[in-house]
């Protein structure tokens, strides 16, 4: 395996405030941003849900699930062809599991079905999403389920009680056929074949995980982007988020720590990663300064979100444009995007026809706007077609 120590070193671009979100009163859980960097979700303490549009900064929607407690986890549907948003599915402290549709020709998500759990079940701990065959898997309560994504409604397919209560995170691999589950407690990862479901291999970790993240080459190859993790060439690799003493990397399976990247956990916060195709990564912080690193591990520049700690993360890549998005576990529980404009694509410069170009900050921020404007254009086109009919007739 090729030492990322020898590569030639990537300049991680300068990320910028893209804009500042208020709409939550209380701690903020949950960041999703879709793939095609169109849409954000946010979840909080308040039980309220927010679809944010990422361009233009403002509010889109927002959902009101008071009645099912706070907000857990979140993720985006799409295919695996276009990446766009088709829907997305949320999970409650009560341990429902709501799925929400895109309508046609609208920025609007109409409720398509909310899975109830039975008697005595916990929270939605993990959620994770496979576009190759529209598969969702759940934690709640010491039980994975196995669901098929349908048109208005989540199906059933599998069901497993786990050995430890306590799930960190699920994510899928070798295009869905394998689900990778981690350990709160018990420090173990374990991947399972999901049809028929059997046990594939079993590892235990250093330490008590938190987050675990993980960068698939056959993901990423087939749909042109990334999930979440950090990149090593040669092999898929993992993150992990731990609640001792920093960041490991780890091949995966996890047979060998690859290195540490140590910051302080005096506080024992629960740190969210987000992280960029050509490797590098940022990593939640107690005092909301946020520490990036390059590909190698090295410090390469911080982020500063306030003073209070800033514990929720996301990112999201497209084209040449990187977003980060972090969010204030206090008051007043602010989300800010942060976008880097940069020449980078996929890990490797874009040349132009006549020598390297790039878009200065002010430039980048004009052709967002016009897009932003192209889209929501485009999304009531229709109302305004129908508008110009009903004149005509007036007149």
């Amino acid at each position: 395996m090729q030492d990322t120590h020898t590569r030639t070193p990537i300049t991680i671009p300068e990320f910028r405030n893209l804009h500042t979100l208020s709409g939550h009163t209380r701690a903020v859980n949950v960041l999703a941003m879709s793939l095609d960097s169109a849409f954000l979700l946010s979840g909080a303490d308040d039980s309220a849900l927010i679809i944010w549009d990422v361009l233009s900064g403002h509010l889109v929607q927002s959902i009101d699930v008071r009645f099912h407690g706070q907000l857990q986890t979140a993720l985006w549907l799409y295919t695996d062809i276009d990446r766009v948003a088709t829907g997305f599915i949320f999970g409650c402290a009560d341990g429902t599991v709501h799925h929400y549709k895109k309508e046609p020709a609208s920025v609007q998500f109409n409720c398509a079905a909310v899975e109830k759990p039975p008697a005595g079940r916990g929270g939605v701990e993990a959620l994770a999403f496979d576009p190759f065959n529209s598969h969702v898997a759940t934690a709640r309560g010491g039980m994975i389920e196995l669901w098929s994504v349908e048109s208005r409604d989540l199906k059933l397919l599998h069901s497993n009680r786990t050995e430890d209560v306590l799930i960190s995170s699920l994510f899928f691999i070798e295009q869905g056929t394998v689900l990778v589950i981690s350990y709160l407690e018990s420090h173990e990862v374990v991947a399972y074949q999901t049809m028929p479901w059997k046990e594939q291999w079993r590892r235990t970790l250093r330490t008590r995980l938190w987050v675990f993240s993980s960068r698939i080459s056959d993901v990423i190859d087939t749909i042109d982007t990334i999930f979440s993790g950090f990149c090593v060439p040669g092999a898929d690799t993992m993150l992990v988020s731990n609640l001792e003493d920093g960041v490991d990397v780890y091949t995966l399976p996890p047979t060998r720590l690859i290195r540490t990247h140590r910051h302080s956990t005096e506080e024992n916060y629960r740190l969210q990663l987000a992280t960029f195709s050509e490797g590098s990564f940022a990593v939640g912080s107690a005092t909301g300064t946020i520490p990036l690193y390059d590909q190698a591990g090295h410090l390469c520049q911080t982020i500063s979100h306030g003073t209070l700690p800033v514990t929720t993360l996301t990112s999201s890549q497209l084209g040449g444009t990187s977003y980060l998005v972090s969010a204030a576990s206090t008051f007043p529980f602010d989300i800010k995007i942060w976008a880097a404009a940069s020449t980078l694509a996929h890990g490797q410069p874009v040349v132009a026809e006549h020598g390297p170009q790039s878009l200065s900050f002010r430039q980048f921020l004009i052709l967002m706007f016009l897009c932003g404007a192209t889209q929501w254009l485009l999304s009531n086109l229709q109302t305004v077609h129908n508008a110009m009919l009903r004149l005509t007739q007036l007149a």
